[in-house]
């Protein structure tokens, strides 16, 4: 599985690298904005250690330009051996997106595959256990289960208008991409399978902001997250692992599951020297019908919302819910997948948080994240020996949800 999620990452990686320059052209910001430039070569070793030496900041740079040395270059296709400077060093690795991926058995917590980023020997961040970035829409169906657990019926209608919030400092959410939305009503199911930021924030509005970040800390999320409306869009910074350990509640009737990688440490002699096992949480985050509710409309974002694509583009039957994330400025794109047997979560964007994608239709989570999962579940999908994962289907909810389904659409 290892190896199979590591060839779908460069198989998407290395053609969505090309869109992303190809978007930017002569024009992009690590070609043309010398004070940016300078601004992430300051975060560099080699700066620091001039600056230590007693050099002026021009000095360093002069330096940091002057001096070439042969060095080999990181590309997608070939790598390349160049004499170049250290700063033409710097610039030519400000261009390269990043990823984070993880797979793990939702029911238990084994950890299955783990992609901490694009390539170990040029960027040894993790972006699963180290970074913490905006999780955009992905905190979306965390508000919207906080809603159903307050009491909010999922039949609940709400309008997209956009509305300027006089006890927020005026502070007015809208929604990504041309559409014009403002006289819709939209049902719950379909304002989150659509991910429409206004409902988001309508929904938190009627659930209370407290409440839902209680419902996030109770899925396992212990981040603290600021207490701003806008934490209902996933502005708020989380660990990719600690966003994959929420989900999995959804999939163990409220209850998360802690990952882990390890299940047991042998001797040579094979002695036992320690165990590892499932630590599930104690108290369910939320009802079982609730958890029921949150899947169907979780499938409904992979058959007929932001998700479609896994359906028209990849041609994937499997039993999936997810969601997509795309946050402020294009800087994170973000895709979760929840099959019965498997979990999948994946983040996309730069190291550098002052560099985004150039437009949404590049950077969206549909677009920058969901195919790394599609291209892996499509090879899961030809080995016999994983049809445990790729044959599972959810159980049929309770009569008492389908009705509800009914009654909302």
């Amino acid at each position: 599985m290892q190896q199979l999620a590591e060839q779908s990452m460069v198989e998407h990686m290395s053609r969505l690298q090309k869109d992303f320059e190809k978007s930017y052209g002569k024009n992009a910001p690590w070609i043309v904005n010398k004070k940016l430039i300078k601004t992430i070569a300051r975060r560099s070793p080699a700066y620091q250690n001039l600056k230590k030496q007693g050099l002026s900041d021009d000095e360093v740079f002069d330096s940091l330009s002057r001096t070439k040395r042969k060095m080999v270059l990181k590309n997608w296709e070939e790598d390349t051996e160049k004499e170049v400077s250290i700063l033409d060093s710097i610039q030519h690795y400000m261009k390269f997106l990043n990823t984070g991926s993880i797979s793990m058995n939702p029911k238990t917590g084994e950890v299955l595959t783990w992609i901490g980023g694009v390539d170990f020997k040029q960027f040894k961040y993790d972006h699963i256990s180290q970074s913490k970035r905006q999780v955009g829409s992905t905190f979306k169906p965390i508000v919207y289960t906080a809603a159903l657990e307050q009491g909010i019926e999922p039949c609940t209608y709400f309008s997209a208008e956009e509305v300027a919030y006089e006890n927020l400092e005026g502070w007015s959410p809208s929604n990504s991409g041309d559409k014009d939305e403002a006289y819709l009503n939209y049902s719950m199911e379909e304002g989150l399978s659509k991910s429409v930021n206004t409902i988001a924030v309508k929904v938190m509005e009627k659930t209370g902001i407290d409440n839902v970040l209680a419902q996030a800390n109770n899925m396992g999320i212990e981040e603290k997250l600021p207490r701003e409306p806008s934490i209902a869009l996933g502005t708020g910074e989380i660990k990719l692992i600690e966003l994959a350990k929420a989900y999995t509640s959804y999939l163990n009737d409220g209850r998360s599951v802690e990952p882990f990688l390890i299940k047991g440490i042998t001797a040579r002699n094979d002695s036992l020297l320690a165990k590892f096992e499932t630590k599930k949480s104690e108290n369910a985050a939320f009802s079982t019908e609730n958890g029921q509710i949150m899947l169907e409309m979780m499938t409904s974002t992979i058959n007929s919302g932001t998700a479609s694509r896994i359906r028209s583009t990849y041609k994937l039957s499997n039993d999936i819910a997810g969601k997509t994330g795309t946050t402020q400025n294009n800087k994170d794109a973000w895709f979760v997948a929840l099959s019965p047997n498997l979990l999948h979560v994946t983040w996309v964007g730069l190291d550098n948080h002052e560099i985004g994608f150039k437009n949404t239709t590049i950077g969206q989570g549909a677009n920058a994240a969901l195919p790394m999962y599609a291209l892996f579940l499509q090879k899961l999908n030809k080995e016999k020996g994983f049809n445990y994962i790729t044959q599972a289907k959810f159980p049929p909810p309770s009569d008492y949800v389908q009705e509800i389904r009914i009654a909302s659409l």
